[in-house]
């Protein structure tokens, strides 16, 4: 599995507040919105979504086989939990300053 992702660190150095911006369905990550982010201050992350943009894939996950039922909401845990590994590679980086 395979995300796609771009992140904004603010100039200066530091550390800086983060933010994780989530794309909708059908949309992707962009440049842009990491860079508007690093301007005001925030450490930046903008990610595909699995299927979405440049992410490739979309494994199987057997806890979202045994709790759901439909393809579509398999999927959508799939989705929450690259988000939520957004969240940890954005609290790893040596920039954050653990606010949001």
């Amino acid at each position: 599995m395979h995300l796609h992702g771009y992140l904004g660190i603010p100039a200066g150095g530091g550390r800086h507040p983060g933010m994780v911006m989530i794309p909708g369905l059908g949309d992707r990550g962009r440049p842009e919105r990491v860079i508007e982010g690093a301007r005001r201050g925030f450490l930046s992350l903008c990610c595909d979504l699995r299927g979405q943009g440049k992410a490739k894939g979309s494994p199987p996950d057997v806890v979202a086989i045994y709790l759901f039922s439909t393809p579509e909401s398999h999927h959508v845990v799939g989705c929450v939990g690259d988000v939520l590994r957004g969240i940890e590679l954005l609290t790893q980086r040596p920039e954050w300053d653990g606010e949001w």
